[in-house]
């Protein structure tokens, strides 16, 4: 009723009027929280494609190190005794002494260590011998398959011969634990 008193151009301005209100409300409630949704929703998506990647590298690098691990964990599943071990030990320290021509004049376990992933079995040497022989055996040593690294190593030169140096070393050996 009171719209079919007012003019042609009142009418229009109302109309007018109604639609800028309509347009406003519209963008209010409706266009801007979308936009700013997808704003947050794009801001998320590439935090998590960041995320990704980095997990990805990690995942990468984990399965590395678990092939590695793989390489050095015991191969057969039989669990040997610690003695066993020390005595499998033993055996491979005299066999890479004999094959760098070290006599060993002393080899007797010290102790094991068991730590959360591993077990480290350390043997002292004792022995007289050439320096050219003492570095095959180092050599041996090192190279060996079985993990074995000298830990430490006390020397001195026997009296009366300059050629002979008397030795004592500690070795030791790691062995990985089930995974």
């Amino acid at each position: 009723m009171i719209f079919s008193l007012l003019l042609k151009r009142e009418k229009k301005i109302i109309l007018a009027v109604l639609i800028i209100l309509l347009c406003i409300i519209l963008y209010g409630f409706v266009l801007e929280p979308a936009f700013k949704g997808w704003v947050q929703l794009d801001n998320s998506i590439s935090a998590k494609k960041i995320k990704l990647h980095k997990y990805v590298k990690l995942t990468a690098g984990l399965k590395a190190k678990n092939s590695e691990y793989r390489k050095y964990a015991p191969a057969d599943k039989n669990t040997k005794s610690e003695e066993q071990e020390l005595s499998v030990l033993l055996s491979n320290v005299e066999e890479l002494a004999r094959k760098s021509n070290v006599y060993l004049d002393i080899l007797k376990p010290v102790s094991v260590k068991d730590e959360k992933l591993y077990k480290k079995f350390l043997v002292e040497a004792e022995l007289e011998t050439a320096m050219n022989d003492l570095m095959g055996f180092f050599y041996e040593i090192d190279n060996s398959p079985l993990m074995l690294k000298v830990e430490t190593v006390d020397m001195a030169a026997k009296p009366g011969q300059k050629d002979i140096i008397k030795v004592r070393l500690l070795i030791s050996k790691i062995l990985f634990k089930e995974a």
